[in-house]
């Protein structure tokens, strides 16, 4: 695994899902890992048994022989293991900055939206990985069907990353294939306005290379679209892809699909509404942006199980910790 950052690592913030999945993955990759957070939780517990040397609470003298340390947007500046990594002089980088250099010469597929990200991301690693592409993943969320929330996978092969635009984070990765699967007013607390959420999705459009393709969904603005770079293939996925014959029963949807030149098939999806359809639909396109053909992702759409605390099914009612006898 060539991974561009330094063997010892320090999260600060680590408890977060994208650190955390973050955290992982590099202790998995073999490097000597440390993460901060202020409370304790069940995701720290699975960092320390994947080998990540978690600490509660934040102070100075957790940094230990830290040779970078990588920051959650949420972490003010004030952190005393922030300030004490200035006064080192240690490298430090928000999330999004260490995972744009983990993208960097991969593949990159960037995942934006300011809704339904982690569950594409995960639904575009799920089809990829079950087609045998070997991908690399970055999930935000616990992928229900997918061994871990992220997996480095082969090095020439695709990486698949959630895009936030909190914090204009998704600017800072390093992306061939961008998907947004939508733009509504979103961390307005950032933006300012819908006109400052819309502004950055532009800016995240026109961080597609020339030769790269940008996947979009229904449910974004034409000036989003208008931003992308000359020499970029746009992709509306309502164009790319028709469905026909969509049947809904209680497990999900049965679908028809026209794809064109790239051929036709169809699909079972055990998920509720249609939003989901509609982000599937980027999903494929990103596959097959990403090389792999619309026909061997399409088998694979029944078996996504999906991501834990969205629309995860928990058990009947009445069987819980608390139901009575």
């Amino acid at each position: 695994m060539n991974v561009p950052l330094p063997r010892r690592v320090h999260c600060v913030g680590v408890g977060g899902g994208g650190m955390s999945a973050l955290a992982g993955m590099l202790s998995r990759a073999g490097h000597a890992v440390s993460g901060s957070d202020r409370t304790a939780s069940v995701g720290l517990q699975e960092l320390a048994a994947d080998g990540v040397r978690v600490l509660r609470g934040h102070a100075a003298e957790n940094l230990g022989g830290a040779e970078l340390v990588v920051r959650s947007a949420a972490v003010p500046d004030d952190n005393p293991e922030l300030v004490e990594a200035l006064r080192r002089g240690l490298p430090v980088l928000k999330y999004s900055e260490a995972v744009g250099r983990i993208m960097a010469g991969r593949l990159g597929v960037a995942v934006a939206g300011t809704h339904g990200k982690t569950t594409t991301t995960a639904l575009i690693a799920h089809l990829l990985s079950s087609a045998g592409a070997d991908p690399g993943w970055l999930v935000g969320g616990k992928p229900l069907g997918l061994p871990t929330s992220a997996a480095w996978g082969g090095d020439e092969r695709a990486l698949v990353v959630e895009a936030c635009e909190y914090d204009d984070s998704f600017l800072n990765l390093d992306y061939r294939v961008g998907a947004i699967l939508g733009v509504a007013p979103d961390h307005l607390d950032w933006f300012g306005d819908e006109a400052g959420v819309r502004a950055a999705f532009a800016r995240f459009a026109a961080g597609v290379p020339a030769g790269g393709t940008l996947v979009v969904g229904e449910r974004v603005p034409d000036e989003v679209v208008a931003a992308a770079t000359a020499g970029t293939s746009v992709w509306r996925a309502g164009d790319c892809l028709r469905w026909a014959d969509v049947r809904e029963d209680a497990a999900g949807y049965s679908v028809q699909v026209d794809g064109g030149a790239w051929g036709s098939g169809a699909f079972r999806l055990a998920m509720a509404g249609r939003h989901n359809l509609e982000n599937l639909r980027v999903a494929l396109c990103a596959c097959v942006a990403a090389g792999v053909s619309l026909s061997d992702v399409l088998p694979h759409v029944v078996s996504f199980a999906g991501v834990g605390r969205r629309l995860q099914v928990m058990g009947p009612v009445g069987t819980g910790p608390g139901a009575r006898a």
